[in-house]
């Protein structure tokens, strides 16, 4: 039941001239409910649903060819205490040109605590080129090495990620298509009690596609992929008996409307399907929440 919550800043992103200096402040605040539906055991169905809220602020700060980001993610659940978490954030990113290529190099810091513990703190770097092909059509790729180490949570982990991503970015009478390739390798230890119980280096490809565009004063932004996770396993240490695969499905749909001071509103739904060879490793999960964005720029 552990979110994503990376993809929830993504809805803040703004395009920001790099000729001035300034900043953008956005505040974030939803509500809603989390249904996960698992197949852990013999068969025995368990179907937990809750209901949420959640809360975000960010802080951009832009100065010539640099970026910086700052972040606070707050979520609590009614009943499932031990999920609620909280995340702060903060990257670094400095943009330059190279021949015909745009280039994007930066560093992020995350530190993630969950039902009141240290879960643990990420440390990462990118690269990110940019290459014009057409006025509509930029070929984009990514580079992400990142550092993550245990906090004080009972069965945390650490371990490293590399993540190579593809992309296209299509604009089409105010829409942009963006299909993407997307290899992750993980090298990862969980721990019990400072002592390592698994180890595994889940390996993933996974396609996908974002859509964003607006009707009148709807934004529309769509986000899907498929993903095929394979998990390398030393087996002293793993607890299944077989190599796991999983293929999962995600699909997001955030509608939003702007009303007034800066005010947008907005409803959004995550479907999620993993289908495992593990019984234990299956789930579905949906969540629908709606809520509220302040967006404010200013520049000197």
């Amino acid at each position: 039941m552990i979110l994503d919550i990376k993809t929830i800043f993504v809805l803040f992103a703004a395009t920001i001239s790099a000729n001035t200096a300034g900043f953008e402040l956005s505040l974030y605040g939803n509500a809603g409910n989390d249904s996960h539906i698992t197949l852990p055991y013999e068969n025995n169905l368990y179907d937990i649903s809750d209901n949420f809220f959640s809360a975000a602020g960010q802080l951009r700060f832009h100065s010539g060819n640099s970026n910086y980001n700052f972040g606070l993610f707050r979520k609590a659940y009614s009943s499932d205490k031990e999920f609620n978490e909280i995340t702060t954030n903060a990257s670094a990113e400095y943009k330059t040109k190279l021949l015909n290529t745009r280039l994007i190099l930066g560093s992020n810091l995350e530190n993630r605590w969950i039902g009141g513990e240290q879960y643990g703190l990420l440390i990462g770097f990118f690269l990110k080129p940019e290459y014009k092909i057409l006025d509509n059509l930029i070929l984009c790729g990514s580079l992400d090495i990142e550092s993550y180490k245990a906090g004080d949570l009972t069965g945390y982990l650490d371990g490293k990620i590399y993540r190579l991503t593809g992309k296209l970015r299509f604009s089409y009478y105010g829409w942009e298509f963006s299909p993407r390739l997307v290899y992750e390798n993980q090298n990862r230890n969980d721990y019990k009690n400072n002592i390592i119980y698994n180890s595994y280096s889940p390996e993933s490809l996974s396609a996908g596609i974002a859509i964003n565009g607006a009707i009148g004063r709807i934004n529309i932004n769509i986000d899907a992929d498929y993903s095929w996770i394979g998990y390398k396993t030393d087996e002293k240490y793993f607890i299944y008996t077989n190599t796991r695969r999983n293929k999962n499905t995600h699909l997001m749909v955030n509608i939003e409307t702007a009303t007034i001071y800066n005010l947008n509103v907005f409803i959004r739904s995550d479907y999620s399907n993993n289908n495992s060879n593990i019984a234990r490793e299956d789930f579905e999960q949906t969540l629908i929440s709606i809520g509220l964005v302040y967006r404010d720029i200013y520049n000197f």
